[in-house]
């Protein structure tokens, strides 16, 4: 009577470390998923801050004529990996974009998918 006790209660306990694990497993895949997307969202930021920098340095080395604009805005380097996508306009050209009150003559927008 006894070994069959003890049988019970031993399964009993693997059951409860079993659950345990897939719980601590659950737990693991989630923070790795949200240390993934954090790590790709920081990589994002960096390539558009270095895709504006891109753009504004093409701006001062080759000007601002309206075909110069159209180059760098057919210009979509990769940086970091990902491709970071620039537009440069004119202030006023789109409102919601380049208000009129935008501080400069133009404004340098960059664009990053990251969700790959």
């Amino acid at each position: 009577m006894k070994k069959g006790v003890i049988l019970v209660v031993v399964i009993g306990i693997m059951f409860v470390i079993v659950i345990l694990a897939f719980a601590a497993l659950a737990l693991m895949t989630q923070e790795s998923r949200i240390a993934e997307r954090k790590i790709g969202r920081t990589r994002a930021l960096f390539t558009a801050q270095g895709g504006m920098i891109h753009a504004l340095e093409r701006l001062r080395t080759e000007g601002t004529d309206a075909a110069t604009l159209a180059l760098i805005n057919a210009d979509d380097p990769i940086i970091n990996g990902l491709e970071a996508d620039i537009t440069v306009m004119a202030r006023g050209s789109d409102p919601q974009d380049c208000p009129n009150s935008a501080p400069s003559d133009f404004c340098v927008l960059v664009g990053v998918d990251y969700s790959r």
